[in-house]
């Protein structure tokens, strides 16, 4: 084989490595709302939510206490599927307080396409929501709802 043959195989093996190497450590980076929120949690049940509007022309809030509306914030987008980011999602429209029966309060910041957690085990995470932002979708109303 000539020498411009074997370059252009080691060249393609190169590239075919990096980018299934890549495609891996990417996969390792996205996971579900619901797999952050339990280990944030520690499986630990919710207490109360109290969201924090940023959407309304001053701030309002709204305190959840009731079993069924917890579970719809914090179980129906459980499969949301959502990205580790380095970007700081800016424009939050709510901050959501959920207080566990361990007193540990974390902080759910949300956007239209991204999350920040602050607990004690994902102090300052932030994620890009895939496709669909279902968690948003029932803050909305909850909040709406409350008001």
């Amino acid at each position: 084989m000539n020498k411009k043959k074997i370059f252009f195989i080691i060249t393609t093996f190169l590239f075919l490595f990096c980018f299934v190497a890549y495609v891996i450590y990417d996969s390792f980076k996205t996971t579900t709302y619901g797999e952050v929120m339990n280990e944030i949690l520690e499986g630990e049940p919710i207490k109360s939510i109290k969201i924090q509007s940023y959407e309304t022309p001053r701030l309002a809030n709204a305190i959840i206490n009731e079993r069924n509306k917890i579970e719809t914030i914090t179980e129906k987008p459980s499969e949301m599927k959502i990205k580790e980011t380095n970007n700081n999602p800016s424009d939050y429209l709510y901050v959501l307080w959920i207080e566990a029966n361990n007193n540990t309060p974390v902080l759910l910041y949300l956007t239209e396409n991204g999350i920040r957690l602050n607990g004690t085990k994902g102090h300052g995470n932030q994620y890009i929501i895939g496709v669909d932002n279902s968690l948003l979708k029932i803050v909305n109303k909850i909040f709406q709802q409350e008001q």
